[in-house]
């Protein structure tokens, strides 16, 4: 409530009045620097502001996840023991049932934080946060480091959660498959959009195009000269060929991410059909075949990487082509 926020000069909200109710699914939207984790940080606490009051509801409980959430966790505790240290009641087969669902299972469990990669230390931490969930979620780039089957893990794990979520990310389908509002946040300003992240881009797009017909309708009543048929030809003609040189830049972008997203849930299959075979002992009677499968399973975890690492810079591109077009 008419909270004010700054960085020395720098005056990020002067009065910023926001309201999240029970259930509410909330994506902060915005341009790179616009002020989401700020304002995210302040929603979750960890933030100090000028003046105003944050005023939680009762029995709120919070969790904030950012990426230095990580590195509070103990790179001598092996992953379980991470799990059972903010959790220490919790039987031994819950957590490995919630960590099996975080693509941890059988003596993976066992590993050693320090020996992860960032995606994995991502994965056990978002796991640890759910192990004691608060009912209030707060997540910035929760996606960050994962790869596309671990992503989808993340959805699953957030659309089955039965709190209230606030987050950042660039995954727009995270945003499609959570979110139920979304803040946009620009020049110091947020608005509210109720419904989906499809629900905001039309209203987002059809109140840009009522501002354009404004500020046309005061263009020509300021001219001397009458609106001409001329003009608006030449308006229509410019706005389709924005719109073709925006599809023409788009196609390939869009076809190449669907291409890699059937690869990746192709080679997962395979990889989950391999792993099932690695934990029957039948398995290893015939070497020689022990080592194929070895080697076309390590395949394709490199190839996955690979084209989830493709994957992040098209979507990053199609981004910021939108926002160019």
């Amino acid at each position: 409530k008419h909270v004010a926020k700054s960085y020395g000069e720098h005056i990020v909200y002067r009065e910023l009045n926001l309201v999240l109710e029970r259930g509410d699914r909330a994506a902060i939207v915005g341009v790179n620097g616009a002020g989401k984790t700020t304002l995210l940080r302040m929603l979750a606490g960890v933030l100090a502001f000028e003046t105003g009051k944050r005023v939680l509801g009762h029995n709120v409980t919070t969790a904030y996840f950012a990426q230095y959430y990580i590195e509070s966790l103990n790179p001598r505790n092996t992953i379980i023991e991470e799990l059972r240290s903010v959790a220490p009641d919790e039987p031994e087969q819950h957590l490995r049932g919630l960590l099996g669902a975080f693509l941890f299972s059988g003596d993976d469990v066992t590993k050693n934080i320090s020996v992860l990669s960032g995606g994995e230390k991502t994965r056990v931490a978002i796991a640890r946060m759910l192990t004691r969930p608060a009912n209030f979620l707060l997540l910035d780039e929760p996606t960050n480091h994962l790869d596309i089957p671990s992503r989808e893990i993340l959805t699953d794990a957030l659309d089955a959660y039965k709190g209230t979520i606030c987050f950042i990310t660039h995954d727009r389908t995270l945003i499609r498959e959570i979110a139920n509002k979304i803040i946009e946040v620009r020049d110091g300003l947020i608005k509210v959009f109720p419904g989906n992240y499809d629900d905001y881009l039309r209203q987002s797009e059809a109140a840009a195009a009522e501002i354009s017909v404004t500020e046309t309708l005061r263009d020509l009543r300021q001219s001397d000269r009458p609106p001409s048929a001329v003009k608006n030809r030449q308006r229509k003609a410019l706005e389709g060929h924005l719109r073709n040189e925006h599809y023409r830049a788009m196609s390939p972008v869009n076809k190449r991410i669907a291409e890699i997203e059937q690869e990746v849930a192709s080679a997962t299959e395979r990889i989950k059909e391999i792993e099932a075979m690695i934990a029957d002992p039948a398995h290893y009677k015939d070497s020689q075949n022990v080592v194929a499968v070895n080697r076309e399973y390590l395949a394709l975890r490199e190839r996955v990487a690979e084209l989830t690492a493709e994957w992040d810079d098209l979507t990053t591109e199609a981004e910021r082509l939108k926002q160019e077009y």
